[in-house]
């Protein structure tokens, strides 16, 4: 296993990161890209073992990446690939389908069932993978009243690494990721760009629900689940309600990591 080589093909910082250490940590090579782009210029140019791509990228999707791969005869033709999706849905398995992607996952992954289809998928065996999903807790999409933060899911995180300072790599790139995306947010709704509005909402929830933000995950999959019309409606109070949460989901961040650095 230590002589497999992963790509993995993520525009989120921070779940690029944590796919990066994880796998880092179990043995596997990896080479991390951060849009559907790279990750088909690095699959014509060189040889892996098994890629990972996000669904939803800028540029170029997942399934795009997959399908081209595939079909055009080049150096990665027959490898497997394993798509990552927040949202699990029958339009989702048919574009997979459609594909001719191995397996896909949900987010946030579950590590232990990813490699263990990665196991499988590498080890060649014959028989056809099952669509495997990740464990995600619907409860954090649906309660308004959740707490701001799942601390056991910052816990989890700070083991998946020896570095010290990881955790606090992990914060960081998790703010600078939702505060370009709120940004981004502002001008799709003052553009009426609503498809990209709900895109961006889609990449916060991705990457709130790997650093544990539960309030943050259920105010963008509100907007997630919302219409162009409702949008048009309230898409100004939705934004703002998300920007608050972000706020003080921030300050409970800086308040974990204080408190690790007086275990210390």
């Amino acid at each position: 296993m230590k002589h497999q080589t992963i790509l993995v093909a993520e525009d989120v910082e921070i779940n690029r990161r944590l796919l990066q250490e994880l796998l880092q940590r179990s043995g596997y090579k990896i080479i991390a890209v951060e849009d559907g782009l790279s990750a088909l210029n690095r699959l014509e140019e060189d040889k892996f073992d098994l890629a990972i791509v996000d669904m939803q990228m800028p540029g170029m999707t997942g399934t795009d990446v997959v399908k081209q791969t595939k079909l055009g005869g080049g150096l990665n033709q027959n490898i497997p690939f394993i798509v990552l999706t927040a949202n699990v849905t029958e339009e989702v398995e048919q574009l997979c389908n459609a594909a001719g992607v191995d397996a896909y996952l949900a987010k946030p992954v579950d590590m232990p069932s990813m490699l263990k289809l990665m196991h499988r998928l590498l080890s060649c065996i014959d028989e056809q993978p099952d669509t495997q999903k990740g464990v995600t807790n619907e409860n954090q999409t649906n309660n308004e009243d959740n707490e701001l933060l799942n601390i056991n899911i910052l816990d989890k995180l700070k083991t998946i690494s020896e570095r010290k300072n990881f955790i606090h790599q992990i914060i960081d790139s998790f703010q600078i990721d939702t505060d370009n995306l709120i940004n981004t947010m502002r001008f799709s709704l003052r553009e009426k760009k609503y498809s990209d509005f709900i895109d961006q909402a889609h990449a916060i929830k991705g990457s709130a629900a790997n650093i544990g933000a539960t309030k943050l995950i259920w105010i963008a999959h509100k907007i997630n689940e919302s219409s162009s019309q409702e949008l048009e409606q309230r898409g100004e109070e939705l934004l703002r309600d998300l920007s608050d949460i972000f706020s003080q989901t921030l300050s409970e961040l800086k308040k974990y990591i204080i408190m690790e650095e007086d275990d210390q």
